[in-house]
C-alpha cells in the first residue's frame, strides 16, 4: 500500500500545471436491442496529457422478454488529452477490455456464457464547460468477438457511442 501510495505521489507530481491529474467520469450508451449502457472510469494524468485510465461499463436494462443478454465490460487504457482550443479537446484511448456476457433466450436453451479480452480503441470529444467539468461524446470499439461454442453473437449490442460527463479533481 506504500507503494502505491508512493508511485501516485510521485506520478501527480509529474503532472503540468493547469491539467487534473485525476479525472472521474460517467456515461450513457444507448443500444441497439434495448441494451442500454452505463459507464464509469477514472483517469490519471501522469504526464503533458498522457495518462491511463480504468473502465467499467455494464448494461442497464437485459433486453425483451424473449432474449436477455447481460454484458459487463472491464477495462485498461492509455489516454492523451489534446486540447484544440479552451473549450474542446479530444482523448484518444487505446488499451485492453474484458468482455463477459450471458445470453438467455425465453428459457429455450438456457443461458450462454461467453468471454473474451481484445484490444481496443476509441476516440472522445470534449466540451469543456470550465476548468473542472467537461462534457464528452465518444465512440470505442469494444469488438463482438464473444466466445460461445460456435454460437452467433453478431447481434449483440455493441453500444459503441456513448456521451457523458467528466469532472477533474
Amino acid at each position: 500500500m506504500k507503494k502505491i501510495l508512493t508511485t501516485i505521489a510521485l506520478l501527480s507530481t509529474l503532472t503540468f500545471a493547469g491539467e487534473h491529474p485525476i479525472e472521474l467520469g460517467i456515461g450513457y450508451a444507448p443500444g441497439d436491442n434495448n441494451g442500454d449502457m452505463v459507464t464509469g472510469f477514472a483517469s490519471m494524468t501522469v504526464f503533458s496529457g498522457l495518462g491511463a485510465r480504468v473502465e467499467y461499463t455494464t448494461n442497464i436494462n437485459e433486453g425483451n422478454i424473449f432474449a436477455k443478454e447481460d454484458v459487463t465490460r472491464y477495462a485498461l487504457y492509455a489516454v492523451y488529452n489534446l486540447p484544440i482550443t479552451n473549450y474542446l479537446s479530444l482523448t484518444p484511448k487505446m488499451g485492453i477490455v474484458k468482455n463477459d456476457s450471458e445470453i438467455s433466450i425465453a428459457d429455450v436453451v438456457g443461458s450462454i456464457d461467453g468471454s473474451s479480452t481484445e484490444f481496443t480503441y476509441g476516440l472522445e470529444v470534449n466540451y469543456n464547460y470550465n476548468e473542472k467539468i467537461a462534457f464528452y461524446l465518444g465512440y470505442t470499439d469494444y469488438g463482438n468477438d464473444f466466445d460461445f461454442n460456435h454460437f452467433n453473437s453478431d447481434y449483440m449490442d455493441s453500444a459503441n457511442f456513448s456521451f457523458g460527463l467528466k469532472v477533474g479533481l
